[in-house]
């Protein structure tokens, strides 16, 4: 099994938990996040919330995506949001609005044959992994 196949079933495996362990995932020191097929942030754990300093659940929830990405990085990342809407797992760097570097991954998550949105888990990088 390669990597994007144990990261396709770490994203299918999250998507289906019982409501004790998405629990426990809210508090996981990385940001996941679900991302409807039109860019608009549908869910995203409290770290990750915590993660876009000074916001909070309602600033983030039914926002666009790309709207909490640095100007600089916009293009890179929409690259990125593409390639996963039509199925590709991918990871890539990026700065956020408030300056801070992340490592992130694009899951398509795939429903009766279909990509219905994409999930993304996110990690703060030390300033030098950038």
């Amino acid at each position: 099994m390669s990597n994007l196949d144990e990261i396709r079933k770490l994203t299918d495996s999250f998507l289906m938990v019982d409501n004790n362990l998405k629990e426990v995932l809210e508090y996981l020191p990385i940001c996941i996040h679900e991302i409807s097929m039109d860019g608009i942030i549908t869910s995203m754990n409290q770290n990750g919330i915590d993660m876009l300093i000074g916001l909070n659940g309602e600033d983030i929830i039914g926002s666009k995506y790309i709207d909490f990405i640095s100007d600089n990085d916009k293009k890179y990342v929409t690259t990125h949001w593409n390639k996963a809407k039509k199925g590709e797992i991918n990871k890539f760097t990026f700065r956020g609005k408030k300056g801070r570097k992340f490592l992130s991954c694009f899951s398509p998550v795939i429903e009766e044959g279909k990509i219905t949105r994409v999930a993304g888990f996110s990690i703060i990088l030390p300033e030098d992994e950038h």
